[in-house]
């Protein structure tokens, strides 16, 4: 039939047929509904387990990043405190402990110095954490920590140990590193972690960090790589020694200060001094010169400028000035040898004739007697010509302290050309003096009538005829009474270096420092500024902040100005590792040894001025400055 005559459908069965569409269409929405929640709910659980994921490596970064920093600050801290305590007073701050190589029992403690020094392959170990006083430390990954330590900064050197020691490790291309610390992060491929590989650096590191006796690490990470690498570097570790260094010599110069002779009361008061003015003598050592020796016992003058510590070197000959003179009668023991000994009457006394053994020369005419000056003088400007002395403390006395002193006098008889000299040795009675305008700290005997039973004492006299030793006369003596008289004084005695044992009590040395200042060669790199007011002797007024006051500008990273201390009465400066040359602002590098203040100091502190500054290290500052007196 042709379309055109097909009859068209009623309204009801059209109603129907739409009716019978529409639970299709239901069903069609409904499974786009059903997918759309599939699809969301697929979509949360993998949102979800991604960020449970990144929490995850969050929580552990977070952990490692702890752990390492942890692991830095005990590196720092036993660093610091080396000197103290259990270790010897000889080798001083920044030596750090070696790895721990050897495990079993001894797991986390560092190795013994013999395996430590053993080979530059023993560099890298685990973590010493009993060592540093730690409980275990792990990273994120539970795994432990590794370090690694430079061979000039281990704690067995004995090597000086300061701000001119390079460290010779390497992190990619940074150098001059004293540390390093490795969180190794969780096992990698290959990676068999048991108790057999404890201590195997490949079980547990990767690429340069895994390899043994090249020095060099790495801190980059990839797929091959999953190490975390925190380092501590030569600057780092000596600006915090540094601290330390000027501690000591602020601590030393102030107890030399309060009480420069040694002889205050429980109270403080100097029984030298008037009710009035009850510490008369609170003074500062003379300072040495920069052209001095460098690192040896220097003699102070009496300065304020930007100059070093005057240190008395035990078992080291220094010049002295000192003035002596005794009358010892019927005490002691007299011994003689040589030919031509000088008369017992010459080590009695300090003064008798010139001729040898007090009788004219044989064939000679008889000379009108002359006799030696009294007291005997160790000075240029009198006969003798300029003395000499040297300090010790000899185990073998209980490290009490031995003063000897040598003068001479050169004199001629008819036909022979004579010299003639002395040596005065003295053990205990011994006594400070303080500083003044006109005179350095000094150790003096003064026994009048009164010696100690266990004072000795050691008188020697020589008689040479050029080279050749005609005779020695020799009185051995120890306490004594009546009209005996000894007194020897004015013997240079500057700032002492102390050890646990040659010091009992600090006390009896005010100013003592410790011995590894000068073992580890730091008394090159601090430099010390009086304010005019505190010279030695400073007869004017105390220190006020118009004139006679140093001042101190301090800055800090991120500020655009600074504060100023405009009352110090003195400053210590302990220069940083010598800086390399920088274009902005232009500054040539530094050469050590020196004696010229811009290879130490930067800034306003190399100007040897009234004003210094303090400011956070960078690559053209790294100068340690602390106020000297309180």
């Amino acid at each position: 039939m042709p379309i055109s005559n097909v009859p068209p459908r009623s309204a009801e069965a059209r109603r129907g047929q739409a009716l019978s569409r529409a639970p299709r269409r239901q069903r069609g929405v409904a499974l786009i509904l059903v997918l759309m929640v599939v699809v969301t709910a697929a979509a949360f659980v993998m949102l979800s387990a991604l960020n449970n994921r990144a929490s995850r490596e969050t929580a552990q970064r977070l952990v490692t990043a702890e752990a390492l920093g942890q692991a830095r600050r005990a590196l720092l801290g036993y660093a610091v405190g080396y000197a103290d305590g259990v270790h010897t007073s000889d080798k001083g701050p920044g030596r750090l402990p070696c790895p721990d190589l050897a495990g079993g029992s001894d797991q986390g403690v560092a190795e013994s110095v013999g395996d430590c020094r053993a080979a530059a392959s023993r560099e890298t170990g685990l973590l010493p954490f009993r060592t540093l006083g730690l409980t275990a430390l792990v990273d994120g990954s539970g795994a432990p920590l590794w370090y690694a330590v430079a061979e000039n900064f281990r704690s067995m050197t004995t090597a000086a140990v300061n701000d001119n020691t390079p460290g010779n490790l390497r992190v990619d291309d940074r150098r001059d590193i004293a540390a390093v610390i490795i969180a190794p992060g969780a096992p990698l491929a290959g990676q068999g972690r048991g108790s057999a590989s404890t201590y195997t650096p490949a079980a547990w590191l990767e690429g340069e960090n895994a390899s043994a006796g090249d020095n060099r690490f790495t801190h980059l990470m990839d797929a091959a790589n999953n190490d975390t690498v925190m380092v501590i570097t030569r600057g780092e570790l000596m600006a915090e020694v540094a601290k330390v260094v000027n501690r000591e010599v602020q601590l030393a110069l102030t107890n030399y200060y309060n009480d420069p002779d040694g002889d205050d009361d429980a109270s403080g008061a100097d029984p030298q001094c008037a009710s009035a003015d009850p510490e008369c003598d609170d003074a500062l050592p003379w300072l040495a010169p920069r052209t001095s020796g460098l690192n040896t016992g220097v003699v102070g003058e009496g300065r304020t400028s930007l100059a070093r510590l005057p240190i008395a070197l035990l078992n080291k000959d220094f010049d002295a000035s000192f003035t002596a003179l005794w009358s010892l009668d019927g005490t002691g023991t007299v011994q003689f040898t040589g030919a031509e000994p000088p008369a017992e009457n010459c080590v009695r006394h300090n003064f008798c004739t010139q001729m040898i053994n007090d009788k004219p020369v044989s064939g000679a005419p008889t000379p009108t007697p002359v006799f030696f000056p009294a007291p005997l003088l160790g000075t240029a400007a009198a006969p003798w010509g300029q003395g000499s002395c040297v300090l010790s403390r000899p185990k073998s006395l209980a490290y009490a302290l031995v003063m000897k002193c040598n003068t001479q006098y050169s004199y001629s008889v008819p036909g022979r050309a004579l010299r003639r000299e002395w040596q005065l040795e003295l053990r205990g009675n011994t006594r400070l003096v303080a500083p003044t305008a006109g005179a350095r700290r000094s150790i003096e005997v003064r026994a009048l009538g009164n010696w100690p039973a266990g004072t000795v004492g050691r008188i020697t006299v020589s008689d040479f005829e050029g080279s050749t030793l005609l005779g020695q006369t020799l009185l051995e003596f120890s306490g004594f009474v009546g009209g005996n008289t000894f007194v020897l004084v004015n013997v240079p005695f500057d700032l002492e270096l102390w050890t646990s044992t040659s010091i009992i009590d600090r006390h009896l040395s005010p100013g003592a420092l410790p011995q590894w200042l000068q073992t580890d060669e730091w008394l090159d790199s601090v430099l010390l500024r009086y304010a005019p007011s505190e010279a030695p002797g400073y007869s004017g007024a105390s220190c006020a902040a118009a004139g006679t006051c140093l001042r101190l500008q301090l800055t800090h990273a991120g500020e655009t100005a600074s504060s100023t201390v405009n009352t110090l009465r003195g400053v210590v400066i302990t220069a940083g590792p010598s800086l390399p040359a920088v274009a902005s602002p232009a500054s040539p590098a530094q050469v050590r040894p020196s004696i010229d203040l811009k290879d130490f100091l930067e800034g306003l502190n190399r100007i040897d001025g009234n004003t210094y500054e303090r400011r956070d290290a960078s690559s053209t500052f790294n100068d340690e400055i602390l106020p000297l007196l309180p």
